[in-house]
């Protein structure tokens, strides 16, 4: 888009970026601002920016949400593997606070655009499941996020919950691990009634 290399030139990559996400927010001019952020991004990539020049721009709060695309379009180009870009994000620091780092977001998305033509895929949570230790212990956390109304979490319980069937594991089975009734009766409950739900009207 013309427009944006013009835009550009007399205002600068900061500006222009600010202004899009300004615009963004407008119903009424929501579309062409999406319009110009997708040039934008188009414009970076054809330029060469690098992964320092991204992560330079993320620094200021007005080019952060376009610099953020600009890193999934660098690393989708160069086949970053999820391993790769969850070091980049410095993700393995947060240990077992994982869920709770603003950038597992970033993670998750990029995640889901390499993998997009992939059913069923599990690259999320067997991750999460290295980062925590165990099954259970990934499902505990997810379950605790659960209960703060985070969707994306609940997603992934759920997807936890049918790795566990694909497996074979039933609520039975999994009542009879020796789990901590005080500590473990709501991922027991939950997957109870994803089992039921989704496999089976009684077991």
């Amino acid at each position: 888009m013309a427009m944006v290399s013009t835009m550009t030139a007399r205002y600068g990559d900061e500006a222009l970026s600010s202004t899009i996400v300004s615009a963004k927010d407008l119903p009424i001019t929501r579309a062409i601002a999406q319009k110009l952020e997708k040039a934008q991004l188009k414009n970076w990539v054809s330029a060469g920016k690098t992964a320092d020049d991204v992560f330079k721009a993320q620094n200021s709060p007005h080019t952060r949400t376009t610099a953020e695309g600009l890193q999934e379009k660098l690393w989708l180009s160069n086949k970053v593997s999820p391993d790769d870009a969850f070091k980049l994000l410095n993700l393995e620091k947060d240990g077992r606070h994982v869920l709770e780092s603003p950038a597992l977001n970033t993670w998750i998305s990029y995640v889901s655009k390499l993998n997009k033509n992939r059913d069923d895929d599990f690259t999320v949570i067997a991750k999460l499941k290295d980062v925590l230790g165990s099954d259970m212990e990934l499902a505990r956390a997810l379950r605790s996020s659960t209960s703060q109304a985070s969707m994306t979490m609940k997603s992934f319980q759920e997807l936890q919950f049918k790795q566990w069937v694909q497996r074979g594991v039933d609520p039975k089975w999994l009542s009879m691990k020796g789990y901590d009734p005080a500590k473990d009766a709501g991922v027991l409950l939950a997957f109870h009634d994803y089992y039921v739900a989704r496999v089976a009207i009684a077991y």
